[in-house]
Formats: structure tokens, sequence, C-alpha cells
């Protein structure tokens, strides 16, 4: 892909969003989502950890990109 500015960046490099499914939300008042939204996120963002042999992304609200259901 070539940028605006005459760039070119490889796939491998371009970024991609990744998604998943809520298994846990924060009790709070307000949080716009709910376990079984499906989200995307950054590749980047979150930190993973592994429970019961799964691994999981714990995430902050501000890294979730878009809610894609509910």
């Amino acid at each position: 892909e070539k940028t605006k500015g005459g760039i070119y960046i490889p796939e491998s490099a371009q970024e991609k969003s990744q998604e998943g499914t809520v298994v846990a939300v924060p009790q709070m008042d307000k949080c716009p989502l709910a376990v079984g939204d499906v989200v995307l996120y950054e590749s980047f963002a979150g930190t993973e950890i592994t429970q019961n042999g799964e691994t999981l992304v714990v995430l902050k609200l501000e890294d979730i990109l878009a809610k894609m259901k509910s």
C-alpha cells in the first residue's frame, strides 16, 4: 500500500485489528459492554493472560475500537 506521501508500507507492517468476545466486564454503572459482545481492538493493546488453559486479553475500555454486536 502506498501512502499519500508516497511511502510504501508492506502488508506485513500494516496494523491489523483483533476481534474478541467479552467474557467479563467491570462493575460500573455505565459500562457500554456486556458479556457476549464482540469487539474490535488494536493488535498491540491489552495484556495477555492464561487462565485455566485459555488465553485471554485484558483491555482498557479506551483500547476497544468498536462493538460489533450484542
